[in-house]
């Protein structure tokens, strides 16, 4: 598949924790505008290269973290709105840059809170 940038912007997820085919690992799925669109997963030990694949015909990102990394993340995809994933991949899939992020939030937005 040829190299690419995308930005996606994510308004769904489903989180799945895993028991014996992957000890310790995470994984949430991520869906904008009804359909699958990539994983976020999150790993003891040694981390795989983040990489896009085919889901059935449809191509996907599965961006890899330490599970250390897991409480800011999920903390983000619950209260922040909106969020995004942009991502830049090479020829070889390999997810050369990836990164998850919020709108233009306003300073100061938690005071008085």
């Amino acid at each position: 598949m040829p190299a690419g940038v995308n930005e996606i912007t994510i308004d769904k997820y489903v989180l799945y924790h895993n028991a014996k085919a992957d000890p310790g690992k995470i994984r949430i799925w991520l869906w904008s505008a009804d359909s699958q669109v990539g994983t976020i997963d999150f790993y003891e030990g040694r981390i795989p290269v983040s990489k896009m694949f085919l889901h059935g015909d449809k191509l996907c990102f599965s961006l890899n973290y330490e599970i250390d990394r897991y409480q800011e993340i999920i903390g983000t995809l619950r209260y922040e709105t909106p969020i995004a994933i942009n991502i830049t991949w090479d020829a070889n899939n390999t997810i050369t840059n990836g990164n998850i992020c919020t709108g233009l939030e306003p300073v100061g937005e938690q005071e008085g809170v």
